[in-house]
């Protein structure tokens, strides 16, 4: 509910700018946003937002804290499956 008024809320201010859409948006997430059960869900639903919005460049900004090389390996994967 609270992220459905959010995603309302951000749009209006986009289309209350005619003309002034971002070209360029960046997401930051932790680890364990992508790695939660719900995060790849999370990841597509901005993506496709973003899409029809016509953003022209998405960043997007993973601050790994686990060093261990397969959870890097994990990250990557999910990420790079999201945007085929």
């Amino acid at each position: 509910m609270i992220r459905a008024l959010y995603e309302q809320y951000l749009l209006s201010q986009i289309n209350r700018k005619q003309g002034q859409r971002p070209e360029h948006i960046t997401m930051i997430l932790s680890e364990s946003d992508l790695l939660d059960d719900s995060g790849k869900e999370k990841l597509s639903a901005f993506l496709k937002w973003c899409f029809a919005l016509d953003i022209k460049i998405i960043s997007i900004y993973v601050d790994v804290l686990d060093v261990k090389e397969e959870a890097k390996t994990r990250i990557v994967s999910l990420l790079l499956d999201e945007l085929k």
